[in-house]
């Protein structure tokens, strides 16, 4: 009786470690996915900010200034916080 208990337990963690690997193996793809759409954009937005700042005359002073904060706050907010983060 006590080597069947030992073979059911055995068998439910081995069932809960695969269900955990399984779970974090899809948070690791949503993460990624997630990295990759933020690069996307802020390099979309930091493209948009650049040409406006870059070239001015067809624009007023308002969305140049939006631009040039926008590039800013853009650029500030991929700096790493310590050597570790990487």
């Amino acid at each position: 009786m006590k080597a069947e208990r030992a073979r059911e337990q055995l068998r439910q963690e081995r069932e809960a470690f695969e269900q955990m690997r399984r779970e974090v193996a899809r948070w690791s793809v949503l993460r990624l996915c997630m990295v990759y759409g933020g690069l996307g954009l802020m390099t979309g937005i930091a493209g948009v900010a650049g040409i406006v700042v870059l070239q001015p005359e067809p624009y007023g002073a308002l969305p140049v200034g939006a631009a040039a904060t926008a590039l800013l706050v853009d650029m500030v907010t991929w700096l790493p916080a310590s050597p570790a983060s990487f």
